[in-house]
């Protein structure tokens, strides 16, 4: 049964039939490796651990440059190089944790990994297991499985293990609930310290790393994390190109990867699949409007897991605002596109800006569509979602966001109501809780100033007076920029932009006209115009919008800001 994240079968693949045929490219690595898989099954006799490795190999993995000099450096030299370690009198790697989003390739990582490492030291055994198959009901039959893993990958050296899926045995010890959780997670601790001293190397996947118990992570146990991101638009060009090179042109290749923002191996791999399906529906040889076909039809994991994934609207599609689109374009989508020209003037780009003013403005549209046009991934949080009654839970819900953005860049990070995560320490209320929550989101800003390439915060608020004032200090959320009412051009442009399918028997300059009646009003309530027109228009069973729709809808909807909150936020404006 094949893995998600398996592509294998698509290298050189020119039509359907080619899908239907999966015979492996007759080269002398991959025969190689057949012989290899052969051996491990000839030796696979009694052993309930030992199992068949995939015949994948690091050439035929794609967008994983970024990761070869930690392969080299943390894995393949100290193995296959030992007496380094011994002429210092170090012990050498005992663990490697592989983390990152559902369906980013981690095992294939990890296949890859011992094939390479079986050609230098053929002896070299795989021993894998999912950790749900060392979980049982009866007691002490867990750590009796976990035992049994370890003493078996001793009795085999040099042996390879690989468990899949550690955040099932290796729960926090806060985390845990049931106790049986500590004592797996204490057992896990003890087979891992008998390694010292035998060639056995533990390698692990994951894709929560912040549940896995600190005990695991030190030194001597899974000594080195390797992170595995969301492949940008170059990485996901190069996986293309591996496998549909014979298929596509080079030009088309990239195209297909600006398509698939978000999109992880295995979401290729569906995309593929599902291409092949609609080629063969139509009879038609596999072309690249198959696969934009499929584009429409496989949602990116990230996007079904409530991860990171692009909007599908851009700046222009937005009406208004154009000063402050000018500022996002400077600040956020400039250093995304043209890093050189930051780095020629020894300019460092922003941590993150604040967007703030009248609710219905459209901060949080502004948010994802630079995202889009940036052709980057997108994380939206409501700051009230990340609170929790129990203590540290809202501290742990921070964090865990900033793990995701790491694991997900390029990304834009929109925290929306942040005034529930930033409020002004010791303001009253419960303040040791939004003090907790307040020191947590500056360890996370100070840490992505540290290593922040990559990731661009934008947070939006409607009370930027209850924001703590060091949120707002130079590298954090430095640059506030005010988001106003729509003065009356861009109040026109707004309800174009709202009705440009649907109002073909309007008269030019119409909404000029009516703009000027609605003074005051936010993109939120020009949007609720236009949806009270359509509303109206269904009543009289019209297919286009009239005049008259919106003469009548101007009587039935009000504005949402009153002179007293814009007289506020003025008032905020000239404080900055």
């Amino acid at each position: 049964e094949r893995k998600a994240g398996d592509l294998s079968t698509f290298k050189a693949v020119k039509n359907v039939s080619s899908f239907r045929d999966k015979q492996l490219p007759n080269n002398k690595e991959k025969q190689q490796l057949l012989d290899i898989k052969q051996q491990v099954q000839s030796n696979d006799d009694e052993s309930s651990f030992k199992k068949i490795p995939q015949p994948y190999q690091l050439s035929d993995l794609g967008g994983i440059e970024y990761l070869k000099q930690q392969i080299d450096d943390f894995v393949l030299t100290p193995l296959l190089q030992p007496e380094i370690f011994r002429k210092y009198h170090t012990e050498p790697l005992t663990g490697v944790i592989l983390t990152g989003p559902s369906g980013v390739g981690k095992t294939t990582l990890a296949h890859s990994i011992f094939n390479y490492i079986k050609m230098q030291i053929d002896s070299l055994q795989f021993l894998q297991v999912n950790a749900t198959e060392l979980i049982s009901a009866q007691t002490g039959e867990s750590e009796k499985l976990i035992s049994q893993l370890f003493t078996e990958a001793i009795e085999s050296q040099p042996s390879f293990v690989f468990i899949d899926q550690l955040e099932i045995i290796g729960v926090k010890n806060e985390n845990a609930t049931r106790e049986y959780e500590k004592r797996v997670v204490s057992s896990l601790v003890n087979q891992l310290d008998r390694l010292k001293g035998n060639r056995v190397l533990v390698f692990a996947a994951t894709s929560r790393i912040e549940s896995i118990d600190s005990q695991l992570r030190r030194s001597g146990r899974f000594d080195v994390e390797i992170f595995m991101k969301i492949p940008n638009r170059l990485q996901r060009t190069e996986i293309f190109q591996i496998y549909l090179q014979d298929i596509l042109s080079k030009e088309q290749i990239e195209q297909l990867a600006a398509n698939t923002p978000g999109y992880v191996p295995a979401d290729i791999h569906q995309l593929m699949r599902v291409a092949a399906l609609t080629c063969y529906k139509l009879r038609e040889e596999l072309n690249l409007d198959h696969f934009l076909l499929a584009v429409k039809q496989v949602q990116p994991m990230a996007k079904r897991e409530g991860f990171a994934t692009i909007p599908e609207f851009n700046l222009n599609q937005i009406g208004g605002l154009q000063e402050v689109k000018k500022l996002l374009q400077i600040h956020i989508l400039q250093p995304i596109r043209h890093p050189e020209m930051y780095i020629k003037l020894g300019l460092s780009t922003q941590t993150g800006i604040l967007l703030y003013g009248a609710p219905g403005n459209g901060k949080s549209l502004l948010g994802r569509a630079i995202a889009s046009q940036a052709e980057c991934n997108f994380i939206s949080i409501k700051g009230p979602e990340l609170l929790n009654q129990y203590v540290g839970e809202s501290e742990r819900a921070v964090r865990t966001v900033f793990e995701r953005a790491r694991a997900a860049k390029p990304v834009v990070l929109f925290l929306d109501e942040c005034e529930c995560l930033c409020r002004q320490r010791g303001s009253g209320g419960n303040s040791e809780v939004t003090d907790r929550v307040v020191n947590q989101f500056l360890t996370e800003l100070d840490g992505v100033g540290s290593d922040r390439e990559g990731i661009y915060i934008i947070a939006a608020t409607n009370r930027i007076d209850l924001i703590d004032k060091a949120i707002m200090r130079p590298g954090r959320l430095e640059k506030a920029i005010y988001v106003p009412l729509p003065d009356l051009q861009q109040r026109a442009d707004i309800l174009e932009k709202q009705t440009m399918y649907i109002s073909k028997n309007i008269n030019e300059g119409y909404f000029s006209k009516i703009s000027a009646q609605l003074e005051g009003f936010t993109g939120a309530d020009l949007q609720s115009v236009v949806r009270e027109a359509g509303l109206i228009c269904v009543e009289r069973s019209g297919a286009q919008l009239e005049e008259d729709d919106f003469e009548l809808a101007l009587t039935k909807v009000k504005r949402s800001v009153s002179d007293k909150d814009l007289e506020y936020y003025l008032k905020q404006q000239q404080r900055r």
